[in-house]
């Protein structure tokens, strides 16, 4: 998540693209885990485990995070008060 000093919190989730396995494969994770395979897998997240499926969950959300700051940084930069023409840097 990311909140601003006196702005409302705003959440990042992640979401993934991949495929539905013909039957259930694996014993880790949680409902979906046993048929879920994401993109560039071969192995469903309950194959995988807590830790690999964790890294990808987080990978996205963190990516999400990331453009919501640059994109935020980028209104920041265009606006007058910030300009470098009115001697900010």
């Amino acid at each position: 998540g990311y909140c601003e000093p006196g702005k409302h919190p705003i959440s990042f989730i992640g979401k993934e693209d991949g495929t539905i396995a013909e039957n259930p494969r694996g014993t880790k994770g949680f409902a979906h885990d046993v048929v879920f395979i994401p993109d560039g897998s071969n192995v469903t997240y309950a194959e995988m485990g807590n830790v690999e499926s964790t890294k990808i969950f987080r990978r996205i959300a963190a990516e999400k995070l990331k453009t919501h700051i640059l994109e935020r940084q980028q209104t920041i930069n265009n606006h007058p008060r910030f300009s470098p023409s009115n001697g900010n840097k």
